[in-house]
């Protein structure tokens, strides 16, 4: 998961989206309420500074703007080196998730199984409509066929199927490979690599906003002078849009699984001249050689062999005229 998402995608500016912006407009609405009028300012403590400051003119106006604005871009710094660790959390990859991730795991497993059946790849098959069907097949396609691979998320099972695919198609361990992949890129592959890995990072920062939305509205509820029933509001619309972000961040990812893939196929002979590589003869042999080249690059092959470098013959000199 690091390898796939931190190529194109790891340069983490800070950009200022959508979801910093609601969460600027939420939490300016339910502290408005907060700040007194300024006749009935408080001796000390943050409403009084925030009555001071509201009764300083123009220049204590235009501190609190780049006050502002250096905090929007801090918070944005953060929230964007927090997306791809959160994309690992989602993942399953980044920690253990205990018994809550064996809960989720046995739910991913069952619904696999009701997918085979419904798809009539299992043995109690049962009838089922063609849209039906290819909605299953689709889904299948997203999950690993090995039991001992399947995880227990949506956005890990896609990464993870993308693999099992690539290595049963080509011999290739994706994540090993990934970085002298990198190198043999064309510009058309290189720019949409990074436009699915933008949109994916981008929708885990929009995600991580709703959350912040969602505990800053819990906290301006404790809060003397602001209702609760408007953060109470404003938290439920966050939750409700982070559920969205989710479903469309799962989306995302399918879309960058399958760039990838597509990319390491059409790569692939680059990437054997890039290692000096021969080029494999047929899929059977693809096979086979490629399991090779990954153990070559992993450094990781506890059976030695001998593999004859092919490099290109070096260009003629022109004689002088």
């Amino acid at each position: 998961m690091s390898v796939l998402a931190s190529g194109p995608a790891k340069r983490w500016t800070a950009l200022i989206s959508g979801g910093a912006y609601a969460f600027a407009a939420v939490l300016v609405l339910l502290l408005r309420p907060w700040v007194p009028p300024v006749g009935a300012c408080p001796g000390t403590g943050l409403t009084r500074a925030a009555c001071d400051l509201r009764g300083g003119g123009a220049a204590a106006l235009t501190a609190a703007a780049v006050l502002l604005l250096v905090a929007a871009v801090g918070a944005s710094l953060v929230v964007s080196a927090l997306a791809f660790p959160l994309l690992r959390l989602l993942s399953g990859t980044l920690v253990p998730l205990g018994p809550p991730g064996a809960l989720l795991l046995a739910g991913r497993m069952a619904h696999k199984r009701r997918l085979l059946r419904l798809s009539g790849q299992s043995g109690d098959a049962r009838p089922a409509s063609a849209a039906s069907v290819a909605r299953a097949l689709g889904t299948l396609r997203r999950m690993p066929e090995r039991d001992d691979t399947v995880l227990p998320t949506r956005i890990g099972n896609s990464f993870a199927a993308m693999s099992e695919r690539v290595r049963a198609r080509h011999g290739l361990d994706v994540n090993l490979c990934w970085p002298t992949l990198q190198q043999v890129f064309d510009d058309p592959a290189r720019r949409e690599l990074e436009q699915t890995s933008e949109q994916v990072l981008g929708r885990a920062r929009n995600l991580l906003w709703s959350f912040i939305t969602v505990l800053a509205a819990v906290a301006c509820a404790f809060l003397d002078r602001v209702d609760a029933w408007p953060a109470a509001i404003a938290a439920g619309a966050a939750g409700a849009v982070a559920l969205i972000l989710l479903q469309g961040l799962g989306n995302s990812v399918d879309d960058y699984a399958d760039t990838v893939e597509a990319a390491v196929l059409r790569h692939r002979d680059p990437l054997y001249r890039a290692a000096c590589w021969p080029l494999p003869p047929d899929t059977t042999a693809e096979r086979a050689d490629g399991a090779t080249l990954t153990a070559h690059l992993g450094r990781k092959d506890l059976d030695p062999f001998t593999v004859v470098f092919e490099r290109p013959e070096p260009a003629a000199e022109e004689s002088p005229q």
